[in-house]
């Protein structure tokens, strides 16, 4: 009988987990659950009404602290103030901007694309003149600033980012860096449907006034936007489950109300002059511009007014 050849054995085929993901939650070849979040592509990201709130906030908190870093660097006076913050695709943002400012753009990394900061030309000459150990004169007229001028531009520009980036906190690592750019750039530096973010600044250097405009990409602090959703969202449940809770009882707790009328600005030297006897002028719109508290947190804004018994506040509205 002939000697029958031996069968030829193969090795066992191992299954082989592969990215896809089953309708079931699991990975092709494998059996265990995958968490999939849904996610919107970045430049088409859009933000909710309340994170843009909590971003107003910390902008105005960090605008308060960029004055003075930005006087010790130029060693003059200077003011931010937040005029409005708003979300909207670059078309629609860039419509608002006047193409005639001085442009610095910057980008974190190249990833996250760029945005921009516009001064007033006078305000960026303004700036100039004191680097360059002038007195801080303001030219009569706006005009281009020379390839110097634009250059030195930059370095005020990098130490405003430089103290605006911590509105970010410790969400993620960024660090904007700018970079002198042609106005005409500008209009087609971002996707027209890509979300911005559009700060509209007042600024102030010695006697200079002018308008600023700081705009960026959302999907650029996207970890910041997340963090802000999900602080947001527990917010939400933990209100819920404090009404659901209500009891009658609480309505009768005794609360602290205070009514705050803004004082003005004064210098430093001015502050520390005071003492009992001092007399304070305040202008005549403080009357338009009290605040109720509750507990120490700004409710409600309203005008002074007469009652025929009593000094009265009528509420304008809640904030």
């Amino acid at each position: 009988m002939p000697k029958q050849s031996p069968q030829p054995t193969f090795p066992k085929r191992r299954s082989r987990i592969t990215p896809v993901i089953k309708a079931d939650g699991t990975r092709l070849g494998g059996s265990e659950k995958v968490e999939v979040q849904p996610y919107t592509l970045g430049d088409r990201r859009e933000v909710s009404l309340a994170v843009l709130e909590v971003l107003k906030e910390k902008h105005e908190d960090v605008l308060a602290s960029l004055g003075p870093r930005l006087a010790l660097f130029l060693r003059a006076d200077v003011e931010f103030k937040l005029e409005d913050l708003t979300a909207a695709k670059y078309s629609r943002a860039v419509k608002e901007i006047n193409p005639e400012l001085h442009f610095n753009v910057f980008r974190a990394d190249r990833a996250t694309g760029s945005g921009f900061l516009g001064l007033n030309p006078l305000l960026a000459l303004t700036a100039v003149n004191l680097l360059l150990g002038g007195k801080g004169e303001t030219p009569k007229q706006p005009r281009l600033l020379t390839k110097i001028e634009s250059d030195l531009s930059v370095d005020v520009a990098n130490e405003f980012l430089d103290g605006w980036k911590s509105f970010t906190g410790k969400s993620m690592e960024f660090k904007p860096q700018a970079v002198a750019e042609e106005a005409a750039r500008v209009e087609s530096l971002i996707d027209a449907h890509t979300g911005v973010f559009l700060a509209k600044l007042k600024i102030k250097i010695k006697e200079c006034e002018g308008d600023g405009f700081l705009v960026w990409p959302v999907h650029m602090i996207e970890p910041v936007i997340h963090q802000l959703e999900q602080t947001s969202t527990t917010n939400k449940k933990k209100a819920q489950s404090i009404s659901s809770q209500w009891s009658p009882v609480y309505d009768r707790v005794p609360v602290r109300s205070d009514i705050l009328v803004p004082a003005g600005r004064m210098s430093v030297e001015d502050f520390l002059a005071l003492q009992p006897g001092s007399v304070i002028p305040l202008p005549a719109e403080v009357m338009e511009q009290a605040k109720m508290t509750l507990n120490g947190r700004p409710l409600f804004e309203g005008s002074f007014g007469m009652t025929p018994d009593h000094l009265a506040l009528s509420l304008k509205q809640k904030l």
